[in-house]
């Protein structure tokens, strides 16, 4: 079954950031000419993130699983290393292509907030999951 959104994840509408080129040609609904955030989603949730192992001590080395930022972040930057592919100036060009569906798997369902709109999952973007989450194996 497909991931829903992150009930604590985040996003929105900038207050100061005028919307960038790749955003205004992909045509992003109430944005209002400002930079819509977020661009993309990762697996964040830390109840059910990613298995890490520490060993740099006996004391407090083991499996431990972490989330949030903190294992996306790392993650996007090793998609990024792969290539140039991994860019917000392609992320918008390609979702919008013929076939929106080769890097992003689009997340359609789940919420953030009560803020209707802004809160809430939908097909294409979202200001809970942007265009979706990365299917590596195209980057």
């Amino acid at each position: 079954m497909p991931a829903g959104a992150w009930s604590g994840s985040g996003g929105g509408v900038s207050a100061y950031e005028t919307i960038p080129e790749f955003q205004a040609a992909f045509g992003i609904a109430r944005a209002r000419g400002h930079r819509a955030i977020p661009d993309v989603a990762y697996a964040a949730d830390p109840t059910s993130g990613f298995s890490v192992y520490r060993s740099s001590s006996a004391k407090s080395g083991g499996w431990y699983v972490i989330g949030g930022t903190s294992a996306g972040a790392p993650q996007w930057a090793g998609i990024q290393a792969l290539g140039l592919s991994a860019a917000n100036e392609r992320f918008y060009p390609d979702k919008a292509g013929g076939n929106p569906g080769r890097f992003f798997r689009d997340i359609v369902s789940g919420k953030n907030g009560d803020c209707i709109y802004y809160c809430d999952a939908r097909r294409r973007y979202d200001y809970v999951t942007g265009l979706g989450s990365p299917v590596t194996v195209n980057f």
